[in-house]
């Protein structure tokens, strides 16, 4: 698994990013980026470049998120909010939602817990954030490539979203009682009588952008 200085230099990058130049010159100010291996410089280059070129779909769940539940976050927090957000729409979906604890380090969890909360939610991207997708993707893609893939993960992503929120708040979940047995009452049991058997029966389931 990736280190967490990884990341670090993911958001560093994400926070100095200006459409006004190109992704090539912020990856020169990497120091040492030379000496990475070659699975962390692909992961920070899919970073830069995802978050990047996919930026309007991305800005659609953040902007989401500070409108409603995270109206008191800070704004400096968007590269973060950014981050995740790719990892959880586009990343994970080919190689694992593994990658996620990559951000288990992170020195505020609760802020990410909150965040995946309000994003994960089925009937939030069932219903507004599809639609808001959908102005920018033709609705199939956004279905078949975007939300179907996300909804299939959603039973993993909810239990990396408990695992979080019994570290962060020391929560367990409380084990299931077992159910009780009934005993039988001690009553005189009855003589058997002759049963009568019935009479038998008679026989008789490509990117399409909008124009």
């Amino acid at each position: 698994m990736m280190s967490f200085d990884i990341v670090s230099i993911c958001l560093d990058l994400l926070d100095k990013c200006d459409t006004n130049f190109s992704p090539e010159a912020y990856l020169q100010n990497i120091q040492n980026f030379q000496f990475f291996g070659e699975p962390e410089k692909r992961f920070i280059l899919e970073i830069f470049y995802g978050c990047f070129d996919r930026k309007s779909i991305i800005d659609i769940v953040i902007d989401g998120y500070y409108s409603k539940d995270g109206k008191n976050c800070l704004q400096s927090d968007r590269s973060l909010y950014t981050f995740v957000t790719y990892l959880v729409l586009y990343h994970i979906k080919y190689y694992g939602i593994e990658y996620l604890y990559i951000l288990s380090n992170y020195s505020n969890q609760e802020k990410i817990f909150k965040f995946l909360k309000y994003f994960l939610n089925e009937k939030i991207l069932m219903t507004w954030m599809s639609d808001a997708w959908s102005t920018l993707l033709d609705k199939t893609f956004v279905e078949e490539n975007i939300l179907n893939p996300l909804l299939k993960l959603l039973p993993d992503l909810g239990l990396f979203l408990k695992e979080m929120e019994e570290a962060i708040y020391q929560v367990k979940s409380k084990p299931k009682q077992a159910a009780t047995q009934p005993k039988p009452f001690n009553l005189t049991q009855p003589k058997p009588r002759k049963v009568l058997l019935p009479e038998p029966l008679p026989e008789r389931e490509t990117f399409k952008p909008l124009n």
